[in-house]
């Protein structure tokens, strides 16, 4: 199945509204932020949902979104002392972010498939790159106008809650990618896996994590297809959301337009040791149990 953007004009708006809370609970974001990423995530959806008539607006659909989530998480964060507007609007356009087109193109590329690697890889460079500038321009233009007071940082939550948002995440993700409702149990315990996978490999160093959440995922995968019969993306598109390979794209890129080159060097470093390590545990698991189906 070719990595887009899903189809809009069916899904359902509480399905980004799930999305954007459990993100914005898997980014440490306070209960308040949490809130305003689902309220925003609605706007996302009104706008996505507008472009499907209107063939102006699909073509800027991105870039609208991520402004508009931006314009509105700033104008929050002023009237809010403390909320972290950009990880509000981050959680908003979560559902836009091309992780999968990204990780799945470096992949390509690896198995000197080059010309679609290069084609989905460029693909999920620009659509991130038009989500951070039409964040980027949001923020400023809010700025501009009025001084925010700098986020603060939220305590800790227990682990249950956090397991909690990943069942939201994925279920909001089942809604938003159209997943049959007999599927809805085998998505939800994709990412549960993927993200126990996560947590535990976090613990023996910065790439672990992401490594054997994908092996995880990957394995997981491969029985789905075997015991299902079904398409591996219909658990491996919103499974690869806990990894978040796309979200830290977009962190990094904000990293480079607010420190410069040289200050985002650690994070672009960063952004390609986490794909290598999800690319290196999917290929792990393909060569475990391959799938009966492609993506």
């Amino acid at each position: 199945m070719p990595c887009r953007r899903p189809q809009k004009a069916a899904s359902w708006p509480w399905g980004y509204a799930l999305c954007g809370a459990g993100f914005a609970v898997l980014l440490s974001a306070g209960w308040r932020d949490v809130g305003f990423a689902a309220l925003l995530s609605l706007v996302v959806y009104a706008i996505t949902s507008a472009a499907d008539r209107s063939q102006w607006l699909a073509n800027r659909v991105n870039f609208t979104a991520a402004l508009a989530a931006s314009l509105l998480a700033n104008l929050l964060a002023l009237l809010f002392p403390g909320s972290n507007a950009f990880v509000v609007t981050l959680c908003a356009v979560v559902v836009l972010v091309p992780g999968l087109a990204m990780t799945v193109g470096i992949a390509e590329l690896a198995a000197k498939m080059v010309l679609p690697g290069i084609a989905r890889l460029v693909d999920g460079v620009l659509i991130t790159s038009v989500l951070l500038v039409g964040s980027a321009l949001g923020s400023s233009l809010v700025q501009a106008l009025w001084s925010i007071s700098a986020p603060i940082a939220a305590p800790a939550k227990p682990v249950w809650i956090t397991f909690l948002s990943v069942i939201l995440l994925m279920m909001g993700l089942a809604l938003v990618f159209q997943v049959r409702w007999s599927d809805l149990g085998w998505v939800i315990l994709a990412g549960g896996l993927a993200y126990t996978g996560v947590i535990i490999g976090n613990q023996l160093g910065t790439w672990q994590g992401s490594f054997l959440g994908a092996l995880i995922l990957g394995l997981y995968t491969s029985l789905f297809t075997l015991r299902r019969h079904r398409p591996g993306s219909v658990v491996m598109l919103p499974g690869i959301m806990i990894l978040v390979p796309g979200a830290a794209a977009y962190f990094g890129l904000n990293t480079l337009q607010t420190s410069g080159i040289i200050g985002a060097l650690p994070a672009a470093w960063g952004v390609v040791v986490q794909i290598a390590a999800i690319i290196g545990g999917l290929f792990v698991a393909a060569s475990v149990l391959p799938q009966q189906s492609s993506l």
